[in-house]
């Protein structure tokens, strides 16, 4: 019975992400998208596999029981960051995934402005390339 619920919580993540995708083909280039694309896995490739240290287990916390003055997650309390793993956590109702799934999608999207604002103030698609692809295996993010 497990296996089934978790496969109808993958498939609407799955067709939650395919909308996000499709509207975002609207707004980009096929270099963006191939960037974005390369980021994307990267970090999924890499998502944590546990809850390394106190912070995170305050906001696998956060997702059940929000309460800042509580500790959950600590001051000034996230809400933006603890909203947008709690929509991950409802269909999943997995603490790691829904925290780290946030970090890879806002770590991924940062591509955009990234790679915008080089050629913005370079005129320059090459150096916007290299930045983000700096960005992307930077060991920092």
């Amino acid at each position: 019975m497990d296996h089934i619920k978790l496969a109808k919580n993958k498939l609407v993540l799955q067709n939650f992400f395919h909308k996000v995708y499709t509207q975002l083909l609207k707004y980009i280039t096929v270099e963006e998208l191939i960037l974005i694309t390369i980021c994307f896995i990267s970090r999924v490739l890499f998502l944590s596999i546990s809850l390394d240290e106190w912070d995170t287990i305050n906001f696998a916390k956060a997702l059940n029981d929000y309460g800042p003055t509580y500790g959950r997650p600590h001051l000034p309390g996230y809400i933006v960051f603890v909203f947008l793993a709690w929509l991950i956590y409802l269909p999943t109702r997995n603490h790691i995934f829904s925290l780290t799934m946030v970090s890879a999608i806002t770590s991924t999207l940062t591509i955009l402005p990234i790679y915008r604002l080089t050629i913005k103030f370079f005129d320059r698609k090459d150096l916007a390339t290299l930045s983000s692809i700096l960005f992307i295996v930077s060991p920092l993010v």
